[in-house]
């Protein structure tokens, strides 16, 4: 677990505090826990939604830095040629943003 966080810094937001509501609001967070996953220019890598426990949140952290891309890289990419972790992906940030249409088109191309 140590190899998979070596290079991240993790912050616990407060969603319901004023700094929270504004992050909340950038980042169209509808509920907790979400683990959000940006670069160093603070565009959406990753979106991991709930937690299943250790195991399961290390083999999608170890997903996404295998492949950092911002969402709308991974979108292209996507649109170009679908592969199932890009599918995946999307499909989880645009249901945790309350997309559940859009999240839909991006689980059909599994």
């Amino acid at each position: 677990m140590q190899l998979v966080l070596k290079d991240m810094v993790f912050f616990h937001v407060n969603t319901n505090s004023d700094v929270g509501r504004k992050l909340r609001d950038r980042f169209s967070i509808n509920f907790t826990p979400q683990f959000l996953v940006t670069n160093a220019a603070v565009e959406r890598v990753a979106l991991i939604i709930g937690y299943s426990g250790p195991e399961d949140w290390i083999l999608d952290m170890n997903k996404v830095i295998a492949d950092p891309i911002t969402l709308a890289q991974r979108k292209i990419r996507c649109e170009k040629k679908p592969n199932a972790w890009d599918c995946i992906v999307l499909g989880r940030v645009a249901d945790g943003s309350g997309q559940s249409i859009e999240a839909v088109k991006f689980w059909l191309c599994l």
